[in-house]
């Protein structure tokens, strides 16, 4: 029996009380900020939930306690269920079920209505709604897979679209999973989104939406394959998702006069498979897509440009990218607010240099305001070559290095990492099952060369899940990031590891994220 102690000082004290999430309810804390300004940050994701969702995820829904079970691959049978379910029903797919959605087929679901699967119980992917249809709609997004109305909790599922490349043979035709506009809370969790080659979630003048626990992937048309995309005023909020393939895993846009968006994107794992930057605000779009006039045309202060409204980019983790290399997070223009950028941990694999995680581009015409130019000048700047070797001081990039604590053209730089090894720590949430899946349960920052052997285990907060502990250091339920300990746990070398409290033995590993991604 070993015992673990450390006593240590704290400046303040902050409280937080986890409650049972509601698709109403919010829960915020504050980040403090080197300028004495702060922002919120969601606490949606209780302890014990994996990244991506799938194994190991809680809760899911099962058929017991829903309102109607769908036991039929109908796809109109499903459309006629959810056209008659009233507010607060529960609409279940069975597991086993594969859905086809025909061309112009379009699942609607009511204001209050959830519909849900089964993915990750007892080793369950969820049912399987798709589509192997494009539409040659020029881009106006009619006929999205599901379209979801107010208080709607989708949850489960996996969804499937026609297309997983980024070929350009059909370019121009669109395929959307899930689309709310003009709305408000949305929750999508737990589900596997993928091959939608335009939008895997699309967002319009909709507020309080909670994206959180989704595997979001290739997603690629080659101009707006986006694994979500935030149109107009929104306020998503987007946390412990895994993306990979997408040609934005997250996007913002705007039309001429409209509000702009607004995003919260925080602990999401970011894979290294994609072909242009992963995190992304536009200014003002072009004509032919978005309504705006020529973005080349106008001053990048301009009110018609603004690239977002509050963006929030907070303790995500980007992995090394396969060839080509991207940066990170580009934002095209000037926040109304703030880009708060604060706590990711980026590759040190970028294109021109090792720095570069974070662009932003000034495009839009006057030389004047186009012109890098930081606040201090103590701090260093590069100002790169724009696109096709223009003149740097007119169409050039404004490009940060990610450590640096300043605040040029709305851009908050702060406590970023750059180059730090990741590794993947990995769960198999069922060792007794001949069906084991490894699931990856977070970035292992804090030790670069851990010995899993030399972990010790047992329930020390009395919830019925597996704690860690390591030297001086606990991990709660295997998932939180490491803290210093602040009391005396006993051990016992003959705890069950099981850190989901399902009275399944789980395995724990430490893994390089190359020998694991999904």
């Amino acid at each position: 029996m070993k015992y673990y102690k450390k006593i240590i000082s704290t400046v303040f004290v902050t409280l937080i009380i986890i409650l049972p999430f509601s698709l109403n309810a919010q829960f915020f804390f504050p980040i403090e900020m080197p300028d004495s300004t702060s922002v919120t940050q969601p606490l949606n994701a209780p302890i014990g939930k994996p990244y991506g969702g799938g194994a190991g995820y809680f809760p899911i829904i099962t058929p017991e306690e829903s309102n109607i079970v769908i036991n039929t691959n109908d796809f109109n049978s499903l459309k006629s269920v959810l056209a008659n379910a009233s507010f607060g029903d529960i609409v279940y797919v069975n597991d086993n079920l594969q859905i086809e959605i025909p061309k112009e087929g379009t699942l609607i679901i009511p204001n209050g209505v959830t519909l849900a699967s089964g993915r990750g119980r007892n080793g369950s992917q969820g049912a399987l709604v798709f589509s192997n249809n494009f539409l040659e709609t020029d881009y106006l997004f009619e006929y999205p897979a599901i379209s979801a109305g107010k208080d709607v909790e989708i949850t489960g599922l996996r969804l499937r679209g026609p297309d997983s490349t980024s070929s350009s043979t059909n370019y121009g035709k669109q395929a959307v999973a899930i689309k709310q506009e003009y709305s408000m809370n949305l929750e999508v969790h737990n589900c596997e989104i993928y091959n939608w080659y335009v939008f895997g979630i699309y967002i319009i003048e909709s507020n309080n939406v909670n994206i959180h626990h989704n595997y979001i992937h290739n997603n690629q048309n080659p101009h707006i394959g986006y694994g979500i995309c935030n149109r107009n005023k929104t306020d998503t909020i987007i946390s412990y998702n895994i993306f990979n393939r997408n040609r934005h895993d997250i996007a913002g846009v705007k039309n001429t006069d409209m509000e702009p968006p607004s995003y919260t994107a925080q602990y999401n794992l970011i894979g290294p498979e994609s072909y242009s930057h992963r995190f992304d605000m536009h200014g003002c779009g072009s004509v032919d897509l978005y309504g705006c006039p020529n973005m080349y045309t106008k001053d990048d202060a301009s009110p018609e440009n603004l690239a977002g409204g509050t963006i929030n980019i907070l303790n995500n983790y980007f992995l090394p990218m396969n060839y080509p290399q991207w940066h990170s997070v580009v934002i095209r223009g000037i926040p109304r607010d703030m880009a708060n950028i604060i706590g990711n941990y980026f590759p040190n694999d970028y294109i021109s240099e090792p720095d570069y995680p974070v662009v932003q581009t000034l495009m839009w015409g006057d030389p004047v305001n186009s012109v890098c130019k930081p606040i201090d000048t103590s701090y260093e700047w590069n100002l790169a070559t724009g696109a096709g070797g223009t003149n740097p001081t007119i169409n050039g990039e404004c490009v940060y290095n990610g450590i640096l604590q300043v605040e040029p053209n709305h851009i908050n730089l702060v406590d970023n990492v750059i180059g730090h090894p990741i590794y993947i720590r990995v769960i198999n949430w069922d060792v007794q099952s001949s069906n084991q899946v490894w699931k990856i349960v977070g970035p292992e920052i804090k030790f670069t060369n851990l010995d899993v052997s030399s972990f010790a285990y047992g329930d020390f907060n009395n919830d019925g899940r597996t704690d860690i502990l390591y030297q001086d250091d606990i991990s709660w339920s295997g998932l939180t990031e490491w803290e210093a300990i602040t009391d005396q746990y006993n051990v016992d070398s003959n705890h069950i590891i099981d850190f989901n409290g399902d009275g399944v033995e789980d395995k724990l590993n430490i893994v390089h994220p190359s020998t694991i991604w999904p």
